[in-house]
């Protein structure tokens, strides 16, 4: 196999919002890419978004808005 072969995943899609843990190098980012595209994602391992967001938790629902959109997120 390849460096760069993708194997299929058996991980289904959940319907709500969920948190991909495990080792690093294991493909989480990748799988992420390749089904869900247009997911809101953070990376914790960024330091400053890591601090930003242990400083002030409330900000994750103003990162979350899209741009000009100020009504609150669904829950």
């Amino acid at each position: 196999m390849a460096k760069n072969d993708i194997i299929t995943r058996l991980l289904q899609i959940p319907e709500r919002s969920f948190f991909l843990f495990g080792p690093r190098g294991t493909g989480k980012s990748t799988w992420l890419q390749q089904v869900l595209p247009d997911a809101f994602r953070l990376d914790l391992l960024d330091a400053s978004l890591f601090f930003e967001l242990s400083r002030d938790p409330h900000r994750l629902e103003a990162l979350k808005q899209p741009a000009g959109d100020r009504t609150a997120c669904p829950g």
